[in-house]
């Protein structure tokens, strides 16, 4: 998985939701690329939707960050099978998968992270 990081310039004046999807967004960057291996790279992606859902991120889920958010996210899939079917979602007549992931966003002197959070 990639590794992203945003800067606190990049960050400068974003909401924390907009900060979750900025790294979210990094994240999927890779996977819409040719570098991304065969087996999960994605012929687009959008972010739909992200949000803080009390219900979903309290403990016990881990890790939990200095921010915790939802984040509903599609993408084209190119070939089927391939790693993203591993994902619970809805794989529609145009192969995009609807999906879901919880983020633990963590700040830092030089910028923010993020790792998926799960129970």
């Amino acid at each position: 998985m990639p590794q992203v990081r945003l800067t606190l310039e990049d960050a400068k004046g974003l909401s924390d939701d907009e900060i979750a999807s900025a790294l979210m967004r990094l994240h999927l960057d890779y996977f819409n690329t040719p570098a991304a291996p065969d087996w999960c790279r994605v012929d687009g992606y959008t972010i739909d939707r992200v949000y803080y859902d009390a219900k979903v991120l309290s403990p016990p889920i881990v890790p939990q960050g200095d921010i915790m958010r939802v984040v509903l996210y599609s993408m084209r899939l190119i070939q089927i099978p391939n790693f993203w079917m591993s994902l619970a979602g809805e794989v529609d007549p145009q192969n995009w998968l609807h999906t879901a992931a919880s983020l633990a966003v963590f700040r830092s002197a030089d910028g923010y992270t993020m790792k998926f959070a799960y129970p």
